[in-house]
């Protein structure tokens, strides 16, 4: 399973791509992800900005906020992610050109020869 199909991503995905006021069941739905794992990671995820308590149950529509803390952790994790993939487009890029300096030194070497 790779990371982007953790739950908790999902989850993240979810709630860094809604505006203001929300409430977590289509985010459940699409990570996956039952009530009690959502309570779980509640309160270290999300805080609401009216309530001094915890957030309240998937169901309730209120001005949820992702924490900092969460929201850094996410960002983290988008940077390593699209480290990952410039490290392999760079690998593939130094593999042609590798073989593109081999074909050229051949190709000299033969037509010196001849």
């Amino acid at each position: 399973m790779s990371i982007n199909e953790h739950k908790y991503i999902k989850l993240l995905d979810y709630a860094v791509a809604q505006k203001s006021s929300y409430h977590m069941e289509p985010g459940l739905l699409d990570a996956n992800m039952t009530e009690a794992e959502f309570e779980n990671i509640r309160d270290s995820l999300f805080i609401n900005a009216h309530m001094q308590a915890p957030p309240p149950n998937k169901n309730q529509v209120y001005d949820w906020r992702l924490k900092p803390e969460a929201v850094f952790g996410y960002l983290t994790y988008k940077q390593y992610e699209h480290a990952q993939k410039s490290s392999k487009q760079a690998l593939y890029v130094s593999a042609i050109s590798l073989a593109v300096a081999t074909i050229t030194l051949v190709v000299t070497g033969v037509s010196v020869w001849l």
